[in-house]
């Protein structure tokens, strides 16, 4: 007997199941992959670049000289303005202090003059001024330096030198007198020895009858006469020696004297001038800006006579004359390989907000080989004239600091999406 066939699926279901799909259903399948399809080319076809991005410092081939005061105060003189060259050693401000730089220029020349007299070896004069500026605390030392300037101008003097010269001589006359005593001393000792031999042969006649008693007395009388002139000589010549010890005795003590004082006043003037210098230098070294190198004045901040100056912070800077403006750029490890030279980078200064000055575009001149801190440095070239994206010129001030981008080659999204599901996956 047969069966009637079991049913499995009730009416309604078996009415969908007959019936024809929409072309939404036969067709969504293939638009899905097609459309996966067109996103994948998309993503292949588009390319961006990639940037690496890292502090910038807006500075000259020739790094800037930065100057600092030592001191803290007030400026008293401010003598270059913004953008002055300047040279070597000149005088920039001044900070507030006892004396001003007329004041230690004028004492620096007084110094550099008595230097030179003390050197000269001759009797030049050392010059000041009817009325002097006051020193401070330097006054004792300068005016000791102009008491003892005084007496070693004294000795100098040719007073001293023709009391010498007269000494000098008398010693040489004296001298030449003892030459001339000792050839009479000579002559009247022949003499005497002649007149003795002579009297002594006119006593041996005496006694033989030949002469009378007068003669032999007036014989006598003139030996006697020869011996007492020679004893004069003798005495004269003694008298001459006595006298040239005393004089050369004087000669030696006032040479002494006049050297040791001589030498006692260089001594205290060159005392005088080491603190008269150093209290200069001292000056110089804390109250005093002045240029260290040739360059062009670049102010820091505005500033005035009159304005607060704090230790520690820069208060002006030197930019070499024609260096080249340049930036560097700090940048960590992350995609450091792909940075080249001639790669271009848009720099964003904190001085000019780019909303308002737009951005400043430069290349990739040079990459460092070795990190420092974890980070490389890039020097960036930059325009000589420093125009933006908005056309502007933007005025130089040292070390002005900001962010950079490099920008690096261009890569396709597919690419990076690759790249971020791959790292997605080793997490």
């Amino acid at each position: 007997m047969d069966k009637a066939p079991l049913e499995l699926r009730s009416e309604e279901v078996q009415d969908i199941l007959s019936a024809m799909p929409g072309w939404l259903i036969r067709w969504g399948s293939l638009l899905i992959f097609g459309l996966l399809a067109g996103l994948l080319a998309l993503a292949w076809l588009i390319k961006y670049p990639d940037t690496v991005t890292g502090e910038a410092v807006v500075t000259t081939e020739v790094e800037p000289v930065l100057l600092y005061s030592k001191v803290a105060g007030n400026l008293s003189q401010l003598h270059v303005r913004e953008g002055q060259q300047v040279r070597q050693g000149q005088l920039l401000s001044e900070i507030s202090s006892p004396i001003q730089a007329a004041q230690v220029e004028y004492l620096q020349r007084q110094v550099r003059q008595v230097e030179g007299f003390l050197s000269s070896g001759q009797r030049t004069v050392v010059t000041f001024a009817p009325t002097e500026p006051a020193f401070g605390e330097m006054q004792p030392t300068y005016n000791h330096l102009k008491a003892q300037l005084s007496d070693f101008a004294q000795l100098r003097s040719r007073y001293y030198q023709q009391t010498q010269q007269r000494l000098q001589t008398s010693v040489a006359q004296h001298r030449q007198l003892g030459r001339i005593y000792d050839q009479k001393l000579v002559i009247a000792r022949r003499e005497l020895a002649n007149n003795a031999t002579s009297f002594s042969r006119d006593q041996h006649l005496f006694r033989e009858k030949v002469i009378s008693a007068a003669d032999l007395a007036d014989k006598e009388s003139r030996f006697n006469q020869r011996s007492l002139d020679a004893q004069n000589i003798r005495e004269a010549f003694v008298q001459n020696q006595l006298a040239l010890a005393q004089v050369e005795k004087q000669l030696q003590d006032q040479t002494f004297t006049t050297v040791e004082a001589g030498r006692k006043l260089r001594q205290g003037i060159e005392a005088d001038i080491r603190l008269l210098e150093n209290f200069v230098l001292n000056w110089r070294q804390n109250y005093a800006v002045s240029a260290p190198t040739a360059g062009r004045v670049v102010f820091l901040e505005k500033v005035s006579v009159g304005s607060y100056v704090e230790t520690g912070k820069p208060l002006v800077a030197l930019v070499a004359p024609a260096a080249r403006v340049l930036a560097k750029v700090r940048v960590s490890a992350a995609r450091y390989g792909k940075v080249r030279p001639g790669q271009k980078v848009r720099l964003e200064l904190d001085n000019y907000p780019f909303q308002e000055y737009g951005f400043l575009y430069g290349t990739v001149h040079t990459s460092s080989y070795l990190p420092v801190a974890k980070t490389y440095e890039l020097v960036v070239a930059l325009p000589p004239q420093l125009i933006s994206s908005y056309g502007q010129r933007l005025a130089y001030k040292p070390n002005m600091s900001g962010t950079a981008e490099v920008i690096l080659e261009d890569e396709r999204l597919l690419v990076k999406l690759l790249y971020f599901l791959r790292k997605l996956s080793r997490h």
